[in-house]
């Protein structure tokens, strides 16, 4: 059924009489932090730690007495939830718990996973976290007024995989939602079964926005958790979207009894401007937040003479941005279709990039990718959807190299870079590449229906022998130009007989003609076959080498007109001999052997 459009959620359930507030001067108030960043492996997260550290000073400046545990294991989570809950019991005061790190939910609980957690797989994960309903147990037995839990799970990436025996099951990532019971809210920093991403920042979105919040005076909590909730969808459209749970007694002004002092213009271009150099240092195409506050800098202290210096180098820093930007997540989009194979994707970025960049040593590095990557789909995936495009752009790629075309990278390609570490002249081996992608596409593809097209095949592939790189070392090469050659000599050499035939075995003008024709192509299939084989003997394959052994006798015997049995003692004295001068291209005009 269609979905209904989604809103923040901020479900705050009150109890049905009148809510008083706390005569704020005379609660005690105690908070236990904990932030986990150090996890093993691919599941190590930036902001947590930063979100701990900033939390406790702040809720520090607001009167809490605050108990902190950075990267903690789960001995060292259950002796600081037990010190927490004991003092509530003690005090009956007002407790938060801001809790930041990796959290999932396994059968019906929700877990908080310390950084000795294993991470085999779910049931050992399981087994070495803490559970939040034992918080929740500790917390009710305290029995003090309320409490305020704020949970903050986190992952990497969307694809971020939790277990090393396999992904992380998609309905298991963040916290599902339960009822707390009276007197304790839950403000969980994504809807339920997702998590907080990693921001590229000090802060992930929900802390930050918290801090943001927390500058005001005479908040109350619940106005808080709804200006938090819309603030962070604003800010992640509407992918992460804050909600609170649970059952509130009191009204509660967090920041009620501390009054801050109030924040002066030069104070909150301070705070804009450390935000601003926290998501500026985001990598390129991440950096829309930073354009953003760099905007609202602008928009607020831009006839500041004061700071004017500042100013203008925020002024100049959007310009470059916003060019800078749409390139990035164009860049971003490309990598990415190319990681997932959607090849549909890749290839129309790659020549929108082509057309962007024009001559640029960039857009050469991209068409030689993409012809790569267009010679594989037909190769291996027998796609042929993208053959034109390939033989154009390698065509493409040839002249621009020609004619002084460098590489952006050095590399000589993107992906599937030409310089390697046994080809370190990577312009080289992508000439050679180049020529042989084309004649492959000849040979393979038009040649079927197109002699004269096979015939040019051949010209691209022995180019591609000519330049260092991986086709030297490749006998198909030759196996290639061997056959043709070898085809051209057997129907002549059948012209001639049936020809020879017909004026009853008198040799005429006609008849040496082409029995001379085909004598030069039976040499240049000697010839080809000969270096195949040469190669295939550097390679040392056996069985390879015994099949060109076997192709060059027959072609020989055929040559001298000599039975198929009969012995060849000067077989390899007459290929040496072919093979011991530069191979004609197959451009060359193959004229009659009288021999």
């Amino acid at each position: 059924m269609p979905r209904k459009p989604s809103n923040i959620l901020l479900t705050i359930f009150f109890l049905l009489y009148c809510v008083p507030a706390f005569a704020q001067a005379s609660v005690p108030k105690a908070a236990l932090i904990i932030g986990n960043s150090d996890y093993p492996n691919s599941n190590a997260v930036k902001n947590p730690e930063n979100d701990a550290a900033s939390m406790a000073a702040a809720l520090s400046k607001l009167g809490f007495e605050v108990a902190s545990g950075v990267n903690q294991n789960k001995q060292q989570t259950e002796r600081l939830i037990e010190t927490f809950a004991g003092k509530l019991a003690q005090n009956k005061g007002v407790g938060l718990f801001f809790y930041a790190g990796i959290g999932f939910h396994s059968g019906g609980e929700n877990y908080l996973v310390p950084v000795d957690a294993d991470f085999t797989n779910e049931e050992e994960t399981v087994k070495t976290s803490v559970t939040l309903n034992a918080l929740l147990t500790k917390l009710k037995a305290a029995g003090n007024e309320l409490n305020l839990i704020l949970l903050d799970a986190t992952l990497k990436t969307k694809f971020q995989s939790l277990w090393r025996n396999r992904p992380l099951d998609s309905k298991k990532v963040g916290f599902i939602t339960v009822s707390p019971g009276y007197g304790t809210l839950i403000f969980y920093s994504a809807e339920a079964g997702r998590t907080a991403f990693e921001r590229c920042g000090e802060n992930g979105y929900f802390v930050a926005s918290i801090l943001k919040q927390l500058e005001k005076s005479k908040l109350e909590f619940s106005e808080l958790a709804k200006n938090v909730s819309e603030d962070v969808a604003s800010r992640t459209n509407r992918e992460q979207k804050p909600f609170v749970k649970g059952f509130q007694t009191r009204y509660f002004y967090l920041t009620g009894d501390v009054s801050p002092v109030k924040v002066e213009a030069y104070n909150l271009l301070e705070r804009l401007y450390n935000e601003f150099r926290s998501t500026r240092k985001c990598p390129c195409g991440q950096r829309d937040e930073a354009l953003s506050i760099a905007k609202e800098i602008i928009e607020k202290f831009g006839d500041d003479e004061h700071n004017r210096p500042l100013i203008d180098f925020i002024r100049k820093d959007v310009q470059k941005s916003e060019k800078e930007e749409p390139v990035c997540r164009r860049n971003e989009r490309y990598n990415a279709s190319y990681r997932n194979k959607n090849w549909g994707e890749f290839w129309a970025l790659s020549k929108s990039i082509i057309d962007e960049e024009g001559d640029s040593p960039l857009a050469l590095d991209v068409m030689l990718t993409l012809v790569s990557v267009g010679y594989e789909r037909a190769a291996v995936d027998k796609v042929d959807a993208y053959n034109a495009d390939t033989i154009f752009y390698a065509k493409e790629a040839i002249r621009r190299i020609e004619a002084g075309g460098t590489s952006f990278f050095g590399n000589w390609g993107i992906f599937m870079p030409f310089k390697t570490s046994s080809f370190p002249d990577g312009k080289s081996n992508a000439l050679s590449w180049m020529h042989y992608i084309i004649g492959w596409f000849y040979i393979n593809r038009l040649g079927a229906t197109d002699a004269g097209k096979k015939k040019e095949g051949l010209v691209y592939l022995y180019k591609s022998t000519l330049y260092k790189g991986d086709n030297q070392r490749d006998h198909s090469i030759y196996t290639n130009i061997g056959d043709f050659y070898a085809a051209e000599a057997t129907k002549l050499n059948q012209s001639y007989r049936v020809k020879l035939a017909a004026v009853k075995n008198q040799e005429t003008r006609e008849t040496k003609r082409l029995l001379g024709l085909a004598k030069g192509y039976f040499d240049r299939a000697l010839d080809a076959f000969a270096r195949a084989r040469r190669i295939a003997e550097k390679n040392i394959r056996p069985k390879t080498i015994e099949s060109f052994n076997k192709r060059i006798a027959e072609l020989y015997r055929l040559r001298f007109d000599l039975a198929a049995d009969a012995p060849t003692p000067d077989l390899e004295k007459f290929v040496a001999n072919l093979i011991g001068k530069p191979m004609p291209s197959p451009e060359t005009k193959i004229e009659p052997v009288w021999q």
